[in-house]
């Protein structure tokens, strides 16, 4: 009895050692910048600064370790490598009418996001290639992916 109790104090110890070392970060838009809070330390810093374009939705491609958001304003989507300390944007794909949500399906390397404007659905590869609409929505603002459930 002795023993597994140790066993199960050792085994939980290693956890919450391994659950601690864990940093966990809130990435969130505002009127001019993409921000992260720590949740740990509190602390808040700028990753992007993109001017006044309205940021409404972003997403993160975990494959390849970048967030992609629309930017309504400028009409275009964009992404930056996300952990890195050297943020460049990236346009992924230009000339939309009005992008507002936008999901990352790693999985498949597609691009989801729907434009305010036309209502449509579309999807493209993650570098812009191989753009497609694939339906017409009744005021489309959020989409998300079921990658679980494909």
């Amino acid at each position: 009895m002795e023993v597994k109790v140790w066993f199960c104090m050792c085994i939980f110890l290693n956890w919450i050692l391994l659950a601690s070392s864990y940093s966990r970060k809130l990435l969130y838009s505002v009127h001019n910048a993409i921000m992260e809070f720590d949740t740990d330390t509190h602390n808040v810093t700028v990753l992007v600064e993109h001017g006044g374009d309205y940021v409404y939705a972003m997403d993160y491609d975990y494959k390849n370790r970048f967030i992609y958001f629309p930017r309504y304003n400028t009409r275009d989507i964009v992404r930056f490598p996300y952990s890195s300390k050297n943020i460049t944007l990236q346009t992924v794909i230009q000339s939309l009418s009005y992008p507002i949500g936008i999901a990352v399906d790693s999985t498949n390397d597609h691009l989801y996001w729907v434009d305010y404007n036309t209502h449509r659905l579309s999807r493209c590869s993650l570098n812009g290639s191989n753009r497609t609409v694939l339906s017409t929505l009744y005021h489309p603002i959020v989409i998300r992916v079921d990658v679980k459930n494909r």
